[in-house]
């Protein structure tokens, strides 16, 4: 969605409040996470006001129950708790670093 677009539907003070609970609750959740991934391994987990709201298995699952619960999830901090560490490879083209 574009900016333009967005603010057929938001003032720019609506976006910036939303904008900043989102961060707000981002932080908390990555403050958390060690927590968060014990209470909810494996699992989806929607946050909103520093609380855990939704959590399921699934990414569709978690958005249907969102939606159903008249929630956005589009306005919520979703996250996947895994309790396997991620690795990323990073590669350039050629095989060559730069």
């Amino acid at each position: 969605m574009s900016l333009d677009e967005l603010k057929k539907i938001m003032t720019i003070e609506e976006i910036s409040k939303s904008l900043k609970e989102y961060s707000r609750d981002w932080d908390w959740l990555e403050d958390n996470r060690v927590e968060l991934t014990m209470l909810f391994p494996d699992h989806f987990i929607a946050v909103k006001d520093k609380t855990v709201h939704y959590t399921e298995k699934d990414m569709e699952s978690i958005c249907t129950i969102m939606e159903l619960g008249g929630d956005d999830p589009a306005y919520w901090v979703v996250a996947y708790m895994n309790v396997k560490p991620i690795h990323f490879i990073l590669a350039t083209r050629g095989g060559r670093s730069r």
